[in-house]
């Protein structure tokens, strides 16, 4: 019997079937024979606010980009950029997981692993959550809060008693680009 394509265009085309999935955003795929599942977000559905493609910037300032997913494995993963004058000014990738007891947000600026480790000290209805590393220079305080059904609020700050630096970033939620 003579298939109508060849045997390994099937079987590529097939190993790709589930990426392309993925990046849908379903959260169950169907390929007739073989089910792919979400894996568990084991017990980070709080920060589901957080989740997808924000932007936000002033006209003539920087344009901030941040993006989250909660694709299981216990891990939220996230990136962010930063581009003035369209050109890349900075970027990051974050992870927020559970270590025992603790919900621990990790940040790697320009890709390097910062030694902090800020730990989810309040979360709000689903719509806060403040991490905080009382040891880090600066910032020692990181909050998002959705202050509207389409807007993050990012603050970043020195703590609790600060009255240093505050960088506070109002995000809107804006369709995740494929492509």
């Amino acid at each position: 019997m003579r298939l109508g394509i060849p045997l390994r265009s099937a079987a590529l085309a097939a190993a790709f079937v589930p990426l392309v999935a993925c990046s849908s955003g379903y959260s169950v795929y169907d390929i007739p024979g073989v089910t792919f599942q979400a894996p568990d977000s084991e017990g980070l559905e709080s920060f589901a606010f957080m989740q997808g493609c924000w932007r936000g910037g002033q006209t003539d300032g920087p344009l901030s980009e941040e993006y989250f997913s909660i694709d299981g494995a216990g891990t939220m993963m996230g990136w962010s950029r930063t581009t003035r004058n369209g050109r890349l000014d900075g970027f990051e990738f974050i992870r927020i997981v559970r270590e025992g007891a603790d919900i621990v947000y990790e940040v790697w600026p320009d890709g390097v692993r910062s030694p902090a480790r800020f730990v989810l000290t309040d979360i709000v209805d689903q719509a806060q959550a403040t991490f905080e590393d009382p040891d880090h220079d600066f910032p020692r305080r990181i909050r998002y809060q959705l202050i509207q059904p389409d807007l993050l609020q990012i603050t970043i700050d020195a703590g609790p008693s600060s009255e240093g630096d505050v960088i506070q970033m109002t995000m809107a939620r804006v369709a995740c680009e494929t492509g």
